[in-house]
């Protein structure tokens, strides 16, 4: 399917389509959608295959990752930063590929939005660290094991949502829902991109007392 989908806009950037006697051709600007869809229609390379025992390309757009091309380097002039669209990020042809695009870096054409990169992306880490924190530190009592407290913590966030006229997909808080099995876990909440926005609307009352 996605290979009759590429071969019609190649029609439509090549070609172009008859409308009352005028012609209208049109070029694709841009790819968009969540990791998960790149990596099955194109990358082989992304942060969903980032080495965790060995060190490996982990960027559809350059080399970071890589022995020495550490990618947590976000410096003013990072290592990785020459090696971008250097090496494509596939080794067999993905089935959009025929579509005109950048014929130097064809991988261009996958961006990043801001809906994907922030409210089920940093902001769910954020989120769930930040609820995750608050309950260990006690803001939801002191008496009770984690779970007992994150139900506390749950109680007050419904009342902030009633309070502010918010609907929540969430009916209840638990260590699954913050991916936070043991303490030495990393948490972050599995959860709709506008509840990531209500928790953290909810988290911002603390900071402000």
């Amino acid at each position: 399917m996605l290979g009759l989908i590429a071969a019609d806009f190649r029609r439509l950037f090549f070609e172009g389509v008859m409308v009352k006697g005028k012609l209208f051709c049109a070029a694709v600007t841009a790819a968009k959608g969540d990791l998960k869809w790149f990596c099955k229609i194109a990358l082989e390379r992304s942060f969903q295959n980032q080495g965790v025992v060995r060190d490996q390309a982990c960027c559809h757009e350059c080399q970071a990752g890589e022995p020495n091309l550490a990618w947590e380097d976000v410096s003013e002039q990072p290592v990785w930063s020459a090696t971008r669209f250097t090496q494509r990020p596939w080794t067999n042809a993905p089935a959009m590929l025929p579509v005109p695009y950048s014929r130097s870096a064809p991988e261009k054409q996958y961006k990043r939005d801001p809906f994907h990169c922030t409210k089920v992306g940093i902001y769910r880490d954020l989120a769930g660290s930040c609820v995750c924190w608050l309950v260990e530190k006690g803001y939801y009592g002191l008496i009770g094991d984690f779970p007992t407290k994150l139900d506390a913590c749950y109680s007050v966030f419904r009342l902030f949502c009633t309070t502010t006229s918010r609907t929540v997909a969430l009916r209840s808080f638990s260590r699954a829902l913050f991916m936070y099995p043991r303490r030495a876990s990393y948490p972050w909440v599995n959860c709709k991109g506008s509840d990531t926005m209500h928790l953290l609307s909810f988290i911002s009352v603390h900071w402000a007392h």
